[in-house]
């Protein structure tokens, strides 16, 4: 199976890593980057995802917007809506 690189969006730091950590347990090349990652990590690990020998990048809040990463196929945004939605109706009633 061909995995595709892909950035995850996670709810915070810890999330990011479980999600790293799970990746990793199912056999993908995957490294987890937060704001404490020193920037010389971040540009390696930035290069191995543009070369493609890096299949997952997870992340809380550090790719963000602008970011332009044209090899990348697929974007997972694991947050609960459910959440939000509930907390939005709520507030209305």
């Amino acid at each position: 199976m061909k995995v595709r690189n892909t950035i995850f969006f996670a709810v915070d730091v810890a999330h990011s890593k479980e999600l790293c950590a799970a990746l990793v347990k199912a056999g993908i090349k995957a490294q987890h980057i937060d704001a404490n990652t020193l920037i010389n990590e971040r540009d390696d690990m930035m290069s191995q995802f543009r070369a493609g020998t890096l299949q997952a990048l997870t992340n809380c809040t550090i790719a963000t917007e602008g970011l332009s990463l044209r090899m990348c196929a697929c974007v997972r945004v694991c947050m609960c809506v459910f959440m939000c939605v509930y907390a939005h109706v709520c507030i209305i009633f």
